[in-house]
């Protein structure tokens, strides 16, 4: 993810490349992919990715729900900008 990006646009990536790779047969857990995506947004949400990882059982977390954490953490960002 880039400064630049949303988290919409990042996580609609995301969710583009992840259903190619299981149409090619590719063993995907949404586990594996909500790791991924916690490590690879950008520094203004490592404080949301530490609660998360503290505070929820990511092994039943799917990652149309952890989407909706960073969403309302940039909304109000912005919202103060």
């Amino acid at each position: 993810m880039n400064d630049q990006e949303s988290v919409v646009e990042y996580f609609t990536q995301i969710l583009t490349l992840t259903n190619q790779m299981k149409n090619y047969g590719e063993k995907l857990k949404d586990m594996m992919i909500i790791d991924k995506i916690m490590r690879t947004l950008t520094p203004r949400f490592d404080h949301i990715v530490i609660t998360i990882e503290q505070g929820t059982n990511l092994e039943g977390m799917r990652v149309e729900e952890l989407q909706g954490i960073p969403e309302v953490q940039e909304f109000r960002l912005n919202e103060r900008k």
